[in-house]
């Protein structure tokens, strides 16, 4: 079980960060109103926004790309995980190729560290700019995996802006391994393991 609880005031969840590894992906369900905009064209996902993992100083950061930042951002678990932010997570790990999670991991944090601006456009074909799923594609693309496994397998035809890679998709790719058959639910205002029987 990677933990128990994530948000807990005795300071419990930096003990259980070994959990985590560089490159895992952690994709939530979001509270706001354009995680609804997301799950309304991906309603086969439970997932409206996704970030990688990358360890720096033994504590698991998120790096995620949001319009709310307008740039990429680096932000601790607990903030990624709040209540406030979502209501639903999952963790997924690349099969079988830790050097490959490692590498994406660290080409996300280079996208972090050049203040790469949020592609407002949703347009995968513009490197220069990144929206939340394109990040993560394109990192392990970088580091020699295409998660989308093809454009006509992972791009969805989308009117007003063209061709959008979704959280759905970029979960459901054949990779990706789910870290634990658990899933994080909020309960009595935390999100909290469950353990699926």
């Amino acid at each position: 079980m990677l933990f128990s609880t994530l948000h807990e005031k005795d300071g419990a969840f930096p003990a259980r960060n070994a959990a985590f590894q560089n490159g895992d992906l952690v994709f939530i369900r979001g509270r706001t109103w354009r995680s609804w905009f997301v799950r309304f064209f991906d309603v086969s996902n439970d997932f409206s926004h996704v970030g990688i993992i990358r360890i720096i100083d033994g504590v698991p950061k998120v790096i995620h790309a949001t319009p709310d930042a307008d740039v990429v951002q680096l932000q601790n678990m607990e903030d990624f995980l709040s209540p406030a932010n979502a209501d639903h997570a999952g963790v997924y790990r690349l099969k079988y190729n830790q050097l490959t999670a490692e590498a994406a991991s660290m080409k996300a944090l280079g996208y972090f560290e050049q203040g790469i601006s949020f592609d407002h456009r949703f347009d995968i074909l513009c490197n220069d700019m990144l929206y939340c799923t394109e990040l993560i594609w394109l990192a392990y693309k970088h580091s020699g995996i295409d998660l989308g496994e093809g454009e006509a397998d992972f791009l969805y035809d989308s009117a007003p802006f063209g061709k959008v890679l979704l959280p759905g998709r970029l979960s459901k790719s054949r990779r990706l391994i789910k870290v634990e058959k658990d899933s994080y639910e909020k309960q009595d205002g935390n999100i909290r393991i469950t353990r699926k029987k």
